[in-house]
């Protein structure tokens, strides 16, 4: 072979190995490395052209021979991933029950709920996070031997509305989702109701209709100060988009899984007779596919996570009648893609 030759063939295996680098950076494509089991341990994927962070905890005994759950827990607008992880206290509750936990970051520290924020740089250049969900779920399927049938994901406010997005986005991937403190954003369920049984008033597109039926446990504060419960304005001056009331968003879901639309009402033990909180749990079941539809009604509550670390006062009050990682776990335990 020519000296010529020989150039041309090492330009050509270049060119091929750049495009391979190039292909796998855009689909988020790498290994997860040295999992060490018990701990939280931060991790990253190029997804978008973007570098994407997340937290990782791989639970205690955790051994790559099973298959493990795997729940997303999505912080809220401002936060990350672990803040959100002291907030709700997941990694002990993977430790003790055996399954795998990603606290994943917002780019900005905002999640492209489909609000349409502009001051939000996530929503204005439409990120693709659900996309990069998506993209985790394979890598920890991959590398961590995650059982596919089994993800879930719960989070709060922002990070509750984003879980909305999946459910419907990754119907086909996400088994179950528990948004805390959030509604359907209301330019997305424009989207969303061409469900059944959802208003008729409101124009959609099917191509947003889940695909799957997708079990919801929702846990939502009567006094929520920022998300408001009965719809409207989100944030203290009402300026971070619109959210569906909490009964509508209800109504979408039940629609959307056939379920039965009364529900099985069940007051819940006030463990605080003097905080001025009393939890209320309505029940959807008969749902297509096993899917059901869960609300614990917080009346008094405030945007906050019941039993999870103290927020500032301006929040509202913390419930302490339920433990929300607690119920969150027993309710994605039941339930399977």
């Amino acid at each position: 072979m020519s000296g010529v030759a020989r150039v041309a063939a090492v330009g050509v295996v270049l060119v091929v190995l750049l495009l391979f680098v190039l292909v796998n950076v855009a689909r988020g494509q790498g290994k997860v490395k040295d999992v060490k089991a018990g701990t939280d341990q931060a991790g990253s994927v190029v997804y978008g052209g973007m570098k994407r962070t997340y937290l990782l905890h791989a639970p205690r005994g955790f051994d790559q021979a099973k298959q493990w759950p795997l729940v997303f827990v999505l912080h809220g607008g401002g936060g990350d991933g672990v803040k959100v992880a002291k907030l709700t206290g997941f990694s002990a509750k993977a430790d003790a029950a055996g399954f795998t936990v990603c606290y994943p970051d917002a780019l900005n520290h905002h999640w492209n709920d489909g609000r349409q924020v502009r001051r939000f740089k996530s929503q204005r250049d439409e990120v693709d996070d659900v996309g990069f969900i998506a993209a985790l779920i394979d890598r920890f399927a991959k590398d961590l031997n995650v059982d596919r049938q089994r993800v879930y994901a719960t989070g709060i406010s922002n990070g509750g509305m984003m879980c909305h997005r999946l459910g419907c986005d990754l119907a086909d991937r996400v088994a179950a989702i528990a948004p805390v403190a959030a509604g359907i954003p209301e330019p997305l369920s424009q989207a969303l109701a061409t469900v059944p049984g959802f208003p008729a008033e409101i124009p959609g597109d099917s191509s947003r209709r889940p695909a799957k039926p997708v079990s919801v446990l929702a846990i939502n504060g009567t006094r929520d100060p920022l998300v408001p419960y009965e719809g409207g304005g989100v944030g203290l001056h009402h300026k971070r988009g619109e959210v569906l009331s909490v009964a509508g968003t209800i109504d979408f879901w039940v629609a959307a899984d056939s379920c039965s639309p009364k529900p099985e009402t069940t007051d819940i033990p006030d463990v605080d007779p003097h905080d001025g909180i009393n939890v209320v749990c309505e029940r959807y079941s008969g749902g297509r596919d096993s899917s059901e539809v869960i609300l614990y009604r917080v009346e008094g509550g405030g945007h906050t996570w019941p039993s999870g670390a103290r927020r500032v006062a301006r929040f509202g009050k913390t419930a302490r009648d339920i433990d929300a990682t607690e119920v969150m776990w027993e309710f994605f335990d039941r339930h399977r893609r």
